[in-house]
This record gives C-alpha cells, structure tokens and sequence, in this order.
C-alpha cells in the first residue's frame, strides 16, 4: 500500500517553487497552516482510500488539497490569491479533478478563505 508520507513528499516536490512564490509553505500538518500576507498556504490532506477488492489489488487513493490565504477580515482578497494559484497549478499541470469554495478554520484567527482541490492519481 501507498505510504501516505511518500504522497506527500511527492506533492511538496510537485508545488514547491511553481507559482513564482504564490505559495508560502506546503504541509501536511493542519496546525502548521499560516498564510503569509499576500500568500497561499497549502494544507494537503489525509488520503480518502477506497478499496475494489481484496488482497493484492491495491486501493484507489484520492488526495486533496486545501489551499487558504488572507485572514478572517480579507476573505475577498483571500479568494483571489486562492484563484491565482489555482490558475497557477493548472499551468503546472498539477492534476486537479475538481475545486470546492471551503472555509479553513485556523485556531484563535477564524475561518479563512479556503479552496479543497480533489486530485486525479498522481
């Protein structure tokens, strides 16, 4: 079975330094994510896993991202960042399937601007 860790090592490698500084930091801790100013933050998250059958098929993963910016009083200007890197990785060929308008709730800041990319296999 896939390591969780080795997608995530994957992923980092993927988005770091492919969106001319637009993302500030990439990690799979939630309690890490803190959007710069004029930054997005990337949270990836734990792996859905579905199995097809039994042993030795091995399970579809689907991986998603959570992409946030600004702070609880610039959600507009959070949003735009978030579609600015969007635009970004697309042009990257990050393989998103789909994006969902989410709200990140960072811990004694509120909820912020937030987008959750499902992704196609890696």
């Amino acid at each position: 079975m896939t390591d969780f860790q080795d997608i995530v090592q994957e992923l980092t490698e993927l988005l770091d330094g492919k969106t001319d500084g637009l993302i500030c930091q990439v990690s799979d801790d939630s309690s890490k994510v803190k959007p710069a100013l004029g930054k997005v933050s990337v949270w990836i998250e734990p792996p859905d896993y579905e199995w097809p059958g039994w042993w030795p098929h091995e399970p579809d993963i689907t991986c998603k991202l959570m992409l946030v910016a600004g702070t609880k009083d610039t959600q507009y200007q959070g949003m735009r960042l978030i579609h600015q890197a969007m635009e970004a990785l697309y042009k990257v060929n990050l393989p998103m399937r789909s994006a969902v308008p989410a709200g990140f709730n960072l811990a004694d800041s509120g909820t912020l601007a937030a987008y959750e990319i499902t992704l196609n296999a890696i």
